[in-house]
Parts: structure tokens; C-alpha cells; sequence
């Protein structure tokens, strides 16, 4: 019955007649085969949900249609619209699939949280199989043994340990043969193996509220990755008071770039030494060692290294305590940074100050919580970056449209409960630059936005909304995931209370599936710091991708058209020049008989053989961009002209190719290669340490150093 309530709010885009009869009673839930990762709905070429609906027909009639014209349009649905068998029983399962999915989903989280009662972020392979062993399913321990070596073999070696995402990946390889019964018994029995005593369930629960905590001012930052670690320094203080004998430690953060850590926060009492301050490889072989194995480091005891570098304490012959040295991994499984957590101080205590198993496993986890906030946060920065070019160029080739705001989605803060989502304010872009924002001023709640409305609505059904405010016409336009929900909006200003003409609307549409399909292929790939030069090239290349399908469809009876010019108008000139002089920059074109001599068939060829980036520098740069800022898109619309219109839009992607070609080929010649440095410090890395010293693994996967060593160690407090 739920299935039938849910397949009933979803009707097909091609036939709507069931659904305008009995809209107003359906609960507005959707079948989708991709469960939602945002707010709102997810968009879907094939079905509409009932605010998707509402809003196509207030597209359709306006806001407030005359009575008689909506009574017509009803009365035409009701009688016209027809659904298939065929349909109905495909809509019916896809419903049936997506909440299985979903049902399984959900149950292999609960089974991670549960054997992961120390929120490390990771459950330990071997334990696994040890457990796998046991169920009836298989007929032998060693069938057991098989079907987990393949699958580990399938994702490129062996594991230790598995995240969230693995452990999904690999029970659905191991139950892909069970039915939906047999599955529930399998997940029961994993259950059913974890013994956990009532307070370990408690401290469990407590630490997983902490992570979400650290989580969520993640993701309401502003995209400032600073403030998440400023977060997680109280949260790990709070856990050594509740649940490590109350002892005093100090913390600090630090990101990688390139050779070093950075260190960005730290605890009070070591804030001024650590912040602001870098840490090299020759330095710290202890933290780097946490970051090359991507396991927590432990010191037992500081006092028997005397190779530790300090930057709190000038006089360490007496200093003694513990040492954490924990990685920071996104969800590419890449090092991102690292924190330490050390009880390291010059007074004797009368307490325990070494660090239990379960607390190393926790700041493990919060190394996990934070790298999936780094990630989250990357591909954003990632979004708006492309933003800042497609939107001046979106404003280049719409002269009507006098702005262009950008804003991303993002959860409600903690003090404002289970609400509604908030939208940040990032971008501001006119025709005379680009503003950027995020500050908290900037977030908009729909509650306290009435005349901005039509902001959350674009959000809520995943799709374009045209609205009046503030004597202003608005165009919203989603910007969606893979899943079709949007993660950000952009809403352009109308300088004229009309319509914004054909062209210049398929030119926003095409640039906004641009920036779509640009963002989800950066959002797989959020692996190093983001880089606006690298996201300009990016969305650079992916239009030139585009107008070079559109060049191709140019015929000889275009290009005839060009030929057939005695004199061609000046706009139509300097565009073929233009393009003239990126293909061919060792030669002058003085007369038009020399350029039309050019204009052939071989010419679309040449075009869509271009490489901007096979050369350092182009010889005729600086005439290619004098002659671009000459030429409006008004004067080249103006013409008529389709092949000079596709021309011009391929000369100004492979000028702005040409320029970062150029920039590229500088910054090689101005930076020396990284690579030999890297290697050096590997081989340093590499060397034996001194005084016999040992590091032995421990079963918690984390790396014991004991006895003495001369080379430098980290702790919170030296940092």
C-alpha cells in the first residue's frame, strides 16, 4: 500500500490528465530510481511530482490564469491524458527497486554504526571474515575465504579495513544471489555477532552526535574548512573528560601543501606556538609517517625521544606524556592533512596520561569526518569557481541580463533545529566584474525571504522559475547533482521586464548544463586544492567541446555565404581574421582576398583539429584579443550571419585556451620541478631511525613507536 501511495505521486511527463484530477489529495512523494541527496526533489526527464506539476502549469497559464482558461486546460487533460499498462507496472517497479535499495542501504549503515562503536570511520577486515565464516550461507570456511579475496582483488589489492562505502560495495557483492528475506537474515545474523555492553552503546551514540556536530559546521561554514577543525579541537577535549579518565590534552590541525603540513588551529594553550607555523618531512618523520601509511601513530611516551622538536618548550629534559598523530582522508582515500593530540607538559601528573585504544580509534574517525567535509567543501569551491567564468561569459553574450547571483544550498545550522534549508549568497557577477561573498550575512532562510521565494521554490522542484520581485524580472536556474537535486542556484536580473530573448536563452541553458556537467565531474575527482586557473581551462574545454559539435553541423552552403561577400561588413571581417590568425599565426592576411581564400570546407577541419594547448605561446596572441574586445555578440547577432555567430563563439574559447596555455607554459619556466624534492624526502623518510628504535603495527591498525630515536617527532605542543 506505501508502494502504491508513493507510485501514485508521480506522473509521466508525456501524460498528465490522472494527476491534475486528484493532485490535491496525493502526498507529493516521489518515485525516483535514484534516491535524493538535496532538499528538495530531484529533477527527472521522464516523471513530475505534484510541486513540479504546479509549477508547469504556472509556467504554462502564469500565476493567475483567467477562470475560464484553466477550467479548459483541466477539462482537456482530464479527457487526454492516458497511461499505459506497460507504465504503470514499470513506474510500480522502479518504486518497488529504489525502496529496496534504499531499505538495504539503510540497514548496512545501521550494521557499520553498530560494529563501529568507536566511530573510527573504519571496521577491520579480519574480524569481518572471521564472522563471515560462520554463516550458513556458505558451505566451507574457505568458500568464505574465496568470495572475499575476489572482491578484494577486484578493487585492486588487499584491505586491512573497509570505510562505509566498501563494506556497502562489498556485502552487495557477497548477497547479489539472496532475496530480499534471506538478505534481512544475512544482515541480522552480522547483528547478532556485535556484543556490546550498555555503557560501550552509550559512548558509542555520544561519539557519533559528536561527529555529526563536526559535520555540520562543516557544511555551514561558508566553505571554510578552518572552522570544521576549530570544531573538532573541543570535541576531542570533551571525549578525553567523559571518556579518557578526564585528562588535559592539546590538539593541533594542520593541512598538507605540497611538502609540509600547515598548521591552521590549535587548543588555547598551545594556539599561539602551532598556528600559522609549517612542519617538513626532516622535521617530523612521525607525523609524515601518518601520513604515508594513512594510520594513526602512536608515542607511548614522549620522554624517550630525544629527537622530539618542541616549539612550546625550550627546556625538554623533564617533559613526558603521550603522543597521537592521526591523517586526515577524503573520500578518494588521499591525505589531506593531519592532527595530534598529545598530553605532553613539564609537571609531573597524578594521572594516566597514555591514550586507550578506543580513543585512538575515535580520532581516527574524526580524521575520516573531516576528510569527507574536506571533500564536500573542495567541490564546492570547485562549483563556484567555475561559476565565476561561465557567468561572465553568460553576461558577455546576454546583454539584457544586467546580473547574475550565484548561491549554493546548504543544511540548517544546529541551533536552528530540523528546519529548512539555508542558501549562501557566494557570487555576485555584473558587466562590471565579479563580487564574491559567503558570509553568514549572505544566507538567506525561507522563512525570513518572502519576496525571494521564488529562490527556494527552484531549489524544492529541482527546476527553472521565472518570478517578479522588487520591480525586477528573475530567472532561476538550478544547478544539479547526480541524483537531479540541486546544490546550487543562480538567478539572473533582467534589465527589461520581458521574456530574454530565443538566443539569448539557449545560450544560458547551454552554459548551465556546462557548469552541470563540469561540477559533477569535478565533484568525483575533489582530490587537491582547488584552482581557479583550473577550473577556467576546464569550462573553457568543455565549451569548445560544444561549439565544436555545433561548427561541425556548418555546411558549404554556409560557408558560400561568406564567400559570396564582395566587401564583407567589419564585424564579419574581424571574426574570420580572428579565426584565421589562431589557425594560421605564421601567415599575414592584408586583403579580403587572401582571407576568402581560406574560407573552405578544410577550414571546419582545421578547426576541429585545433589543440590551444600544442604550443607554449601563440606568436598573434595579442592581435587575436584586440581584435575580440573590438566585437560585440550585439554586432555579430546583428549580421545574420549563423557561421560567423558559431565562429565567434569558437574565437573566444580558444583565446581564453591560448591565455592560460601561456600562463601554463610561464609557470613551468618560473617554478622548478616539485618531483626531486619529493623524492629526496622520501629517501630521507626511508632511512633507518637511530638507536635501534622500532614501529611495530598494533591490531588497531595504528603504528606504536617505542624506545629512543634522534630523529624529531610531533606533538600538539612542539608544533
Amino acid at each position: 500500500g506505501q508502494q502504491q501511495a508513493r507510485h501514485k505521486s508521480v506522473l509521466s511527463r508525456q501524460s498528465l490528465m490522472v494527476f491534475v484530477s486528484k493532485s490535491r489529495s496525493l502526498s507529493g512523494m516521489s518515485s525516483r530510481p535514484v534516491t535524493p541527496s538535496g532538499p528538495g526533489s530531484a529533477w527527472d526527464y521522464g516523471t513530475l511530482n505534484e510541486p513540479q506539476f504546479v509549477q508547469l502549469v504556472e509556467l504554462f497559464l502564469g500565476v493567475e490564469p483567467e477562470s475560464q482558461v484553466f477550467q479548459n486546460v483541466a477539462v482537456f487533460l482530464r479527457e487526454n491524458y492516458t497511461e499505459t499498462a506497460e507504465e504503470r507496472a514499470l513506474r510500480l517497479e522502479q518504486a518497488r527497486l529504489q525502496a529496496w535499495e534504499q531499505q538495504k542501504r539503510q540497514l548496512v549503515k545501521t550494521l557499520f554504526e553498530l560494529w563501529d562503536n568507536d566511530c573510527s570511520g573504519y571496521l577491520d577486515m579480519e574480524e569481518l571474515k572471521l564472522v563471515l565464516r560462520k554463516w550458513r550461507g556458505f558451505s566451507t570456511e574457505e568458500e568464505a575465504e574465496k568470495q572475499a579475496e575476489e572482491i578484494l582483488s577486484s578493487w585492486g589489492g588487499s584491505q586491512n579495513r573497509l570505510t562505509r562505502l566498501q563494506l556497502q560495495s562489498y556485502i552487495a557483492h557477497l548477497t547479489e544471489h539472496l532475496e530480499p528475506v534471506e538478505f534481512e537474515e544475512f544482515i541480522e545474523f552480522l547483528i547478532t555477532s556485535i556484543k556490546l555492553t550498555f555503557d560501550d552503546r552509550k559512548r558509542g551514540e555520544r561519539r557519533q552526535k559528536l561527529l555529526e556536530h563536526i559535520s555540520l559546521v562543516g557544511k555551514t561554514s561558508g566553505l571554510r574548512f578552518i572552522d570544521a577543525m576549530k570544531a573538532s579541537i573541543p570535541v576531542i577535549q570533551e571525549d578525553c573528560k567523559l571518556y579518557g579518565d578526564g585528562k588535559e590534552v592539546s590538539v593541533a590541525m594542520g593541512v598538507m601543501e605540497e611538502t609540509h603540513l600547515s598548521y591552521k588551529a590549535a587548543s588555547s594553550k598551545c594556539h599561539s606556538a602551532v598556528v600559522g607555523k609549517k612542519l617538513y618531512r626532516h622535521q617530523a618523520p612521525v607525523s609524515f609517517q601518518a601520513v604515508d601509511t594513512m594510520h594513526p601513530v602512536h608515542v607511548p611516551s614522549v620522554q624517550n625521544h630525544d629527537g622530539i622538536y618542541y616549539f612550546r618548550y625550550k627546556d625538554t629534559s623533564q617533559c613526558n606524556g603521550s603522543l597521537v598523530v592521526v591523517p586526515i582522508i577524503n573520500l578518494r582515500q588521499q591525505v589531506v592533512g593531519a592532527f595530534s593530540v598529545d598530553t605532553a607538559s613539564l609537571v609531573e601528573r597524578d594521572y594516566s596520561t597514555s591514550f586507550c585504544h578506543h580513543e585512538i580509534n575515535f580520532y581516527q574517525g574524526i580524521g575520516v569526518c573531516l576528510g569527507e567535509v574536506h571533500h564536500w567543501i573542495l567541490a564546492r569551491e570547485n562549483l563556484v569557481n567555475i561559476c565565476k567564468f561561465a557567468l561572465a561569459w553568460i553576461l558577455r553574450r546576454c546583454p539584457q541580463i544586467v546580473q547574475a547571483e550565484m548561491y549554493l544550498v546548504e543544511p540548517p545550522e544546529e541551533e536552528e533545529g530540523k528546519g529548512d534549508y539555508t542558501l549562501r549568497k557566494m557570487l555576485t557577477t555584473t558587466h562590471r566584474g565579479v563580487h564574491t561573498s559567503g558570509k553568514k550575512k549572505d544566507r538567506l532562510k525561507s522563512k525570513d525571504n518572502l519576496f525571494r521565494e521564488y529562490l527556494f521554490q527552484c531549489v524544492d522542484n529541482s527546476e527553472p522559475v521565472s518570478a517578479e520581485a522588487y520591480g525586477t524580472q528573475h530567472l532561476v536556474h538550478p544547478l544539479r547533482d547526480h541524483t537531479g537535486c540541486a546544490v546550487s542556484v543562480v538567478d539572473f536580473s533582467l534589465d527589461q521586464n520581458e521574456a530574454l530573448p530565443s538566443q539569448q536563452a539557449k545560450t544560458v541553458t547551454k552554459v548551465l548544463k556546462l557548469i552541470t556537467m563540469a561540477y559533477n565531474k569535478v565533484a568525483n575527482l575533489a582530490a587537491n586544492v582547488p584552482n581557479e586557473e583550473n577550473m577556467s581551462v576546464l569550462f573553457d574545454q568543455l565549451m569548445l567541446a560544444e561549439l565544436r559539435s555545433s561548427v561541425k553541423k556548418l555546411n558549404t552552403k554556409l560557408f558560400a555565404e561568406l564567400r559570396s561577400y564582395v566587401e564583407p561588413p567589419p564585424v564579419i571581417k574581424s571574426v574570420l581574421l580572428a579565426l584565421l590568425y589562431i589557425l594560421y599565426p605564421d601567415k599575414d592576411f592584408d586583403s579580403w582576398t587572401l582571407i576568402k581564400k581560406h574560407i573552405t570546407i578544410g577550414l571546419l577541419k582545421a578547426m576541429d583539429a585545433f589543440d590551444p594547448f600544442s604550443e607554449a605561446s601563440h606568436p598573434k596572441l595579442g592581435k587575436i584579443e584586440e581584435l575580440i574586445e573590438a566585437i560585440s555578440i550585439d554586432a555579430v547577432i546583428q549580421q545574420g550571419s549563423v557561421p560567423a555567430k558559431f565562429i565567434h563563439g569558437w574565437v573566444i574559447v580558444c583565446a581564453s585556451l591560448l591565455q592560460h596555455s601561456s600562463k601554463l607554459a610561464q609557470a613551468q619556466l618560473d617554478v622548478p620541478s616539485l618531483e626531486k624534492n619529493r623524492e629526496n624526502r622520501k629517501a630521507s623518510l626511508l632511512k633507518p631511525m637511530a638507536n635501534g628504535a622500532s614501529i611495530e603495527n598494533a591490531p588497531s591498525c595504528k603504528i606504536t613507536i617505542t624506545g629512543q630515536a634522534k630523529h624529531a617527532t610531533t606533538t600538539t605542543s612542539e608544533t
